[in-house]
C-alpha cells in the first residue's frame, strides 16, 4: 500500500499567521498550488482519497482530485482541536503564545492535562491509532489523505517512532519535522510502515 498525505493548500489565516478556525478557507495562492498538484496526481489515480472535514482541507481535496471518484471524509484525519480562546488571534499575540506555552508544559508531565476545550496530545494520538488501524484493514493500493500539520506530523510520529511514546518525544520530532502547505508526504506499507519523503513537491 502506498499512502501519499498533502496537507491543504495556503489559507488567509495562514498567510495572515493567524489562529484559523474549521471555516477558514484557501487564498489564491492555495487555490494555485493545489492546481499544481492536480496535475501530479491525474497520473497516480488514487483508489481512494480521504479529507478531513475542515472547510480547508475539503477546498483543496475537490481542487485536486475533482474528476476522482467519491472523497470519503472522515473526522479522524482531522486538525488537532485548539482552545477556543485563542481561534482568530496573531500567532504572535500574548494569550496565544502563553497557551501554547502552557500546553506544552503541563502536558509532558501531565499528558491527560487540558487547558480549557482543547485535544491534547493523547486525544490526537488515539485518533491517530485507530486511522492506522482503518488504514491496517483496507484493501485499496493507493490511498490520499489531505490533512493538516499537526495531524500529519503525529502520524508520522506513529510510524516512525511508535505508538504511546511520551509528549516529551514528540514535542522534539514535532519541532525538527516541515509540513507546508500543499507539501506531499509518502509512505509505504508491506510488513510495516515506512515514511519515503517527507514534505516534498514530487511523487
Amino acid at each position: 500500500m502506498i499512502l501519499y498525505i498533502i496537507r491543504h493548500g495556503e489559507t488567509f489565516s495562514n498567510a495572515k499567521k493567524i489562529v484559523g478556525d474549521d471555516n477558514d478557507s484557501l487564498n489564491n495562492e492555495g487555490i494555485k498550488n493545489s492546481e499544481k498538484l492536480k496535475k501530479i496526481f491525474k497520473k497516480i489515480k488514487p483508489d481512494l482519497v480521504i479529507s478531513s472535514p475542515l472547510r480547508r482541507a475539503i477546498e483543496t481535496s475537490k481542487i485536486i482530485f475533482k474528476h476522482n471518484k467519491e472523497i470519503i471524509v472522515s473526522d479522524l484525519v482531522q486538525e488537532k482541536n485548539l482552545p477556543s480562546e485563542i481561534v482568530g488571534k496573531k500567532k504572535k499575540d500574548w494569550v496565544v503564545k502563553n497557551s501554547i506555552e502552557l500546553m506544552e508544559k503541563n502536558n509532558i508531565s501531565n499528558p491527560g492535562w487540558h487547558l480549557s476545550d482543547e485535544e491534547n496530545f493523547k486525544d490526537v494520538e488515539r485518533r491517530v491509532a485507530l486511522f492506522v488501524e482503518y488504514l491496517n484493514k483496507n484493501v485499496e493500493n493507493t490511498i490520499v489523505v489531505v490533512s493538516h500539520k499537526y495531524f500529519i506530523k503525529a502520524l508520522l510520529f506513529n510510524f516512525i517512532v511508535g505508538y504511546g511514546k511520551k509528549y516529551k518525544k514528540f514535542v522534539e520530532f514535532y519541532k525538527s519535522v516541515s509540513i507546508d502547505n500543499c507539501k506531499i508526504t509518502v509512505c509505504q506499507k508491506n510488513k510495516k510502515w515506512k515514511v519515503l519523503k517527507i514534505n516534498s513537491l514530487c511523487v
